[in-house]
């Protein structure tokens, strides 16, 4: 600012006094805005404190060795989705080999069906088995004797044994299918069980059984009755037939039960053949295969494809797979001296440690729990994600697992300084009166 024009001629007994007096009105307009900015202008105070964004329903899980040994891990070096079942690592045999998973998944993809409509494929397939266990070649030796013996009988008597096989498959699916439904027809009695516990359904039944005449239970007594006689009857008849029948062809009739008989006990024991292959494969398949338990994401620790690991040994971690849209939370700890500032529906700024901040921006949530109690020094809190995994500049990012740190700002206060200095000054007097207190005393 110019405090004189420059062109005018200036009086040189006025000039000390303007000089003055323009110096103070630049005094007291700086003072002026010093004076608003001190009072008006309100500073944000944050705490900053560790977090992780995580949701509770996915959690990770461990796979840990339960035995030492050397283990050969076809996924070396990667972490990718990993399927359930599918196998992580698998341990190395007494001979120093390693086995192979294919071998193993034909025999437990074997079947009665196909063991009895393609037996040359299933005999051939078993031959060419070559498997370093010697209890599951023996129950494998056994069932190809079953197989052999069933195959002899077959091409002596085809005709026969394709129509009896087909039955037996037929008759096999229908009883599956028994099954299920006895199983939904069970649940449907316990469902009509549990309904007519509660007390208007049984009031109302019982209302009903009184309503229900002394006629109309006589006549539902006849009608069982009538329906009882109608059914001896036809059971005599048919016994009469049956034995007719029976007296005709005798001779024929026995043979045909012994050669139903015959093939039964064969499917019988080769059925108990495979579940005992099974049974056995898969006890094997505990001992030296290391297979995934759950569907995930597979993280692997800082081992070769080849590494010997003892009890108690990390092998792996499978994290869940999530995506933007599951229910995550932040959880962080909130320190004690600061918590009168903190209450629920406040917003917390989250920048996760794999999302640099100047590039992603934050994520915004809403604080929905807060302990009642202190843990230590710090109280433990919850926060609720406000749009999921968009950041306040707008990117949407998909979770890495389902856990990630990241760092948390919570706005405990805004005030001016001049509020600092109030408060200051407060603090200040305080002391001094309880120091005054305490010497009178």
């Amino acid at each position: 600012m110019r405090l004189f024009k420059i062109n005018n001629p200036v009086n040189i007994h006025e000039l000390p006094r303007r000089i003055v007096t323009r110096s103070l009105l630049v005094i007291i307009i700086n003072i002026a805005f010093l004076s608003c900015f001190i009072t008006f202008v309100k500073l944000k105070s944050y705490i900053t404190v560790r977090s992780e964004i995580k949701s509770e329903r996915y959690e990770n899980y461990v796979i840990i060795a339960n035995k030492s040994g050397l283990v050969n891990i076809p996924r070396f070096g990667v972490s990718a989705p990993i399927s359930r079942n599918e196998c992580v690592g698998i341990y190395e045999l007494n001979d120093h080999t390693f086995p192979k998973l294919e071998q193993y998944q034909a025999l437990a993809n074997l079947s009665l069906a196909h063991s009895l409509t393609q037996t040359d494929s299933t005999i051939n397939q078993l031959k060419s088995l070559v498997i370093n266990d010697e209890s599951i070649n023996f129950h494998v030796a056994k069932l190809l004797n079953n197989l052999l013996y069933y195959q002899s009988m077959y091409n002596v008597n085809a005709e026969s044994y394709s129509k009896l096989v087909n039955n037996y498959l037929e008759n096999h699916n229908s009883n599956l299918e028994i099954q299920k439904l006895i199983r939904t027809k069970d649940s449907l009695e316990s469902t009509l069980k549990d309904l007519l516990t509660s007390s208007d359904v049984r009031d109302a039944s019982l209302k009903n059984q009184r309503v229900i005449s002394t006629q109309y239970q006589e006549e539902r007594l006849i009608e069982t009755i009538k329906d009882k006689v109608n059914s001896l009857s036809r059971e005599i008849n048919d016994y009469a037939i049956t034995r007719n029948n029976y007296d005709v062809n005798k001779d024929f009739l026995l043979r045909e039960l012994e050669f139903q008989n015959k093939f039964r006990n064969m499917v019988n024991d080769i059925e108990l053949s495979i579940f005992e292959v099974k049974n056995a494969e898969l006890e094997w398949r505990r001992k030296y295969f290391i297979i995934a338990p759950q569907n995930g994401r597979l993280h692997l620790g800082n081992y070769s494809s080849l590494t010997y690991f003892e009890p108690g040994d990390t092998i792996a971690i499978i994290s869940p797979l999530t995506d933007s849209t599951s229910d995550f939370e932040i959880h962080f700890r909130f320190p004690a001296k600061y918590i009168n500032y903190l209450h629920q529906g406040q917003i917390v700024y989250s920048e996760m440690d794999e999302f640099p901040y100047l590039e992603y921006g934050s994520l915004a949530a809403t604080v929905s729990d807060i302990s009642s109690v202190p843990f230590g020094d710090t109280y433990f809190c919850k926060a609720k994600l406000n749009n999921h995994f968009t950041t306040t500049y707008g990117v949407s990012i998909t979770p890495l697992g389902n856990s990630m740190t990241a760092q948390s700002r919570v706005l405990i206060k805004k005030e001016s300084l001049f509020e600092k200095f109030k408060k200051g000054m407060r603090w200040e007097v305080s002391n001094l009166a309880n120091g005054k207190s305490g010497t009178s005393n």
